[in-house]
């Protein structure tokens, strides 16, 4: 796929976000610097399409606004989906970007928690640290869940859709919650 069809193509996946019930926020661009730096510590190249997307969006998080999903409290217990309110297409690291939107901090979790070494993480669910899609050192797009990795027959963009559209549903579901509770 080639960046312009790359880039095109997350912007179709956006297209049915409504604007009053989610944000779309992303950092500024990084340096080719930060991107060296990444696929020197990781020996992992960050893929061309995903490289020039991130010079114009860089770590872009569509999240559901608190007035239609309303962020939980310390110590709330809930089913797991119902923490799980953003996509984040993670970044490379600049000033602005949050730690959470990291490409690199994310790897490094990998790292940490299940001693993947030879995955780069680009995709993730907001409050969902188990579960990213990436691509492995061998150039293969793989989900890694947990410690389970799975290569994907399927392209990158196609599964950013599917978890946009996952993303609509899962706030269809908290808005019939939420006036559940207002009864």
């Amino acid at each position: 796929m080639t960046p312009e069809q790359f880039h095109e193509q997350i912007w179709k996946a956006l297209k049915p976000i409504n604007k009053e019930e989610f944000h779309a926020v992303a950092s500024v661009p990084p340096t080719a610097e930060a991107v060296s730096f990444i696929e020197t510590s990781t020996g992992i190249k960050i893929p061309e399409e995903f490289t020039t997307f991130s010079m114009k969006t860089n770590g872009l998080c569509i999240m559901a606004k608190e007035s239609v999903w309303p962020e939980a409290k310390l110590f709330d217990v809930a089913p797991a989906w119902t923490f799980h309110c953003g996509v984040v297409l993670l970044g490379i690291d600049t000033d602005d970007l949050p730690e959470w939107a990291s490409i690199l901090e994310a790897y490094k979790q990998l790292v940490e928690r299940f001693e993947i070494t030879d995955v780069l993480p680009l995709l993730t669910i907001y409050g969902d640290g188990n579960h990213v899609w990436g691509v492995r050192k061998d150039g293969a797009f793989v989900e890694v869940y947990d410690d389970e990795i799975t290569v994907l027959d399927k392209e990158f963009t196609d599964v950013y859709s599917e978890e946009i559209e996952a993303l609509m549903q899962r706030l269809n579901d908290m808005k019939k919650r939420v006036a559940a509770r207002q009864k």
